[in-house]
């Protein structure tokens, strides 16, 4: 019994190490959204508010990246537009939030699957995450070897099985 309850322990923390990052980050991204809401129909005060002029035929223009419908990413900030008018000549004027709480989120996430991928490798890890990673890459973890680089580049066997490869006989008894 207490074997099996270990098994589901582990099964789901591996699970959520997975996939349960992305089911938080919706929910506090979707709270995070209510509470911009909340505060634009509380009439946010026009020096809060950050103003944006653009001519729909320049290039900043195109700069923009569109998140939802009223919310914009514009040189590596997230905001959401209050209130917008169009102008003379083409031009567009939004009264815009700086949403720095979604942006710290969406930074959180992008760290969250760049460390997942092993894209901080210039970082110091510890040796118990580097014998995991070693794991995971190689196909036949060799518990008795002093090389831990054995010259050839990693294979990754997405539907291989648990069982370690036995690099050697078992030791003669004495």
């Amino acid at each position: 019994m207490l074997r099996k309850l270990t098994a589901i322990i582990f099964i789901l923390i591996f699970a959520f190490n997975v996939a349960g990052y992305y089911p938080l980050f919706k929910i506090k991204q979707q709270k995070i959204r209510k509470e911009v809401r909340k505060r634009i129909k509380n009439a946010i005060p026009n020096e809060e508010l950050t103003l944006f002029v653009f001519d729909t035929s320049s290039e900043e223009f195109k700069k923009i990246q569109w998140v939802e419908e009223h919310e914009f990413r514009y040189r590596g900030s997230m905001y959401d537009i209050v209130r917008q008018s169009s102008g003379e000549n083409g031009t567009l004027s939004f009264y815009c939030i700086n949403d720095e709480h979604e942006e710290k989120l969406f930074t959180s996430l992008y760290k969250y699957i760049e460390d997942l991928s092993g894209g901080n490798e210039n970082e110091t890890e510890n040796d118990s995450l580097k014998i995991i990673k070693d794991y995971l890459l190689y196909p036949c973890f060799y518990f008795f070897s002093n090389d831990r680089n054995p010259g050839y580049p990693p294979v990754s066997f997405p539907l291989s099985t648990i069982i370690l490869c036995i690099p050697t006989p078992p030791p003669v008894k004495v």
